[in-house]
């Protein structure tokens, strides 16, 4: 199994450029979100702003519960591979695009993933600039904007000549704000019937590419 993942999924990148430009934002509003619309920023803004992002956004990490995902995946696949006597490990390719990081801060974030996933992948880092060949050389994809992708009429074209149906891509579920609550639901099931065919699609909440509250400890006054 072939895992592609961003940094951008593993490191909460949205969050800093909001409070740039709002100051703070409450956290609990920002993890519940359905899409990148916001009081102070419509989305296509937004999304200008993150396509500029710099490696600043970095230097101070928030991390996200994705790394759960991803063992999660790891794990799966290294059962099935033992049903099937396949000696194997999963492949992770972390793609650290678009920041321009030095050798030795790559070998700290490739020996963090590799501890990270417990050692049932061959973790590697990329630095390439995402493309839809990410889409034919991988099992599972995990982008945030991995719906961006499927925006483009050229990436439908191909899939519908060559489609990959037992490929997933993992996305946020982004909820236009004119979608009413009631028809989230038919929302997502139309997008899985209309695209299931050239690509499995995988839609999670926006909390898993999301800055990771920890969980407050019990206590005897609770």
């Amino acid at each position: 199994m072939r895992i592609y993942i961003e940094l951008d999924s593993i490191i909460d990148t949205r969050l800093p450029i909001l409070n740039y430009l709002n100051g703070d934002m409450d956290l609990l509003t920002y993890i519940n979100r359905n899409n990148d619309d916001y009081p102070f920023i419509r989305e296509r803004v937004f999304k200008k702003l993150y396509e500029n992002r710099q490696r600043t956004l970095i230097n101070k990490p928030i991390y996200t519960p994705m790394l759960n995902i991803l063992r999660m995946l790891i794990t799966e696949a290294t059962h099935a591979a033992n049903r099937e006597e396949d000696n194997e490990k999963p492949i992770v390719h972390l793609n650290i695009y678009p920041y321009r990081l030095l050798d030795n801060e790559k070998d700290i974030i490739l020996t963090g993933l590799s501890t990270a996933t417990l050692g049932f992948a061959d973790v590697d880092i990329i630095d390439i600039e995402p493309n839809i060949d990410i889409l034919y050389n991988y099992d599972t994809i995990i982008k945030y904007d991995g719906m961006d992708l499927l925006d483009n009429p050229d990436v439908i074209q191909r899939l519908t000549e060559i489609p990959i149906p037992n490929t997933m891509l993992i996305v946020p579920k982004n909820i236009p704000p004119d979608i009413g609550v009631d028809n989230i639901d038919d929302m997502c099931e139309f997008i899985n019937y209309t695209l299931s065919t050239l690509i499995e699609i995988a839609l999670i909440e926006y909390a898993a590419f999301s800055i990771l509250i920890p969980k407050k400890e019990k206590t005897d006054t609770d």
